[in-house]
């Protein structure tokens, strides 16, 4: 047995009443579709286009921010506005949404499975609404969720609690009976400020350092440990 889950309790297992999950890197593999759509706003500014490796970083606070850090990245002119820059590259995201996506092998089984056992289960992810949504009803069946929600107006993005403690009460709970999965820092500091608790997996877009540091509840290395933390 993985040493990540050797020491969780059964009761503390079987409190969690719901699910909710981080979209990318946690439930699909999207590094390919993040980076084609960036290439497209950077060659509508002229600049270089950038590496999977290299846009790793940068994703997970939302589309803006990851616009932002493409220009400074790429050394872009300060006349160059922010806000069209990320108007551009909403445009193409639109269409770059899903492309080269694929969720992680054996998720979807597991999915069911925890379904089947009773809990309720959720997305809720910092990528635009629109894309989220489309993204999501391509890589899984659509009875499988609940609720999904991206980015959203007047909704503060991660890790602004307010997101996941809406979810919550939508559902009639407590954050401290969810557990909320996910892939980076962010993740982890999102749960922690909404009480709710954190498995870190470790299969996305971070270095295992980094979110050790975090101090995330749970990690899981693998699907199957993921799988052994729910009991399933």
């Amino acid at each position: 047995m993985s040493s990540e889950i050797k020491s969780i309790k059964k009761d503390k297992k079987r409190c969690w009443k719901a699910l909710f999950f981080d979209l990318d890197g946690t439930l699909v593999y999207t590094l390919p579709s993040l980076t084609r759509a960036s290439n497209d706003m950077l060659e509508h500014y002229g600049l270089a286009e950038i590496s999977e490796d290299e846009m790793l970083p940068l994703v997970g606070y939302g589309a803006r921010r990851q616009v932002e850090g493409l220009l400074k990245y790429r050394g872009a002119a300060k006349d160059i506005s922010i806000d069209e820059a990320h108007a551009v590259y909403l445009q193409v995201f639109q269409e770059r949404c899903t492309y080269r996506n694929r969720p992680y092998p054996g998720l979807t089984d597991l999915l069911f499975d925890a379904q089947e056992a009773g809990l309720r289960l959720g997305i809720l992810t910092n990528k635009p609404d629109e894309m989220a949504q489309k993204v999501s009803h391509k890589s899984y069946p659509l009875d499988l969720f609940e609720l999904i929600q991206g980015e959203l107006p007047g909704v503060p993005l991660k890790p602004d609690p307010s997101s996941l403690l809406q979810a919550c009460d939508k559902l009639g709970l407590g954050a401290e009976e969810c557990l909320y999965v996910g892939d980076s820092e962010v993740d982890i500091a999102y749960a922690r400020n909404a009480g709710c608790p954190c498995c870190s997996v470790l299969w996305g877009y971070r270095d295992e350092a980094l979110l050790r540091k975090e101090n995330a509840d749970f990690y899981a290395r693998s699907v199957e440990d993921f799988r052994r933390l729910l009991g399933l």
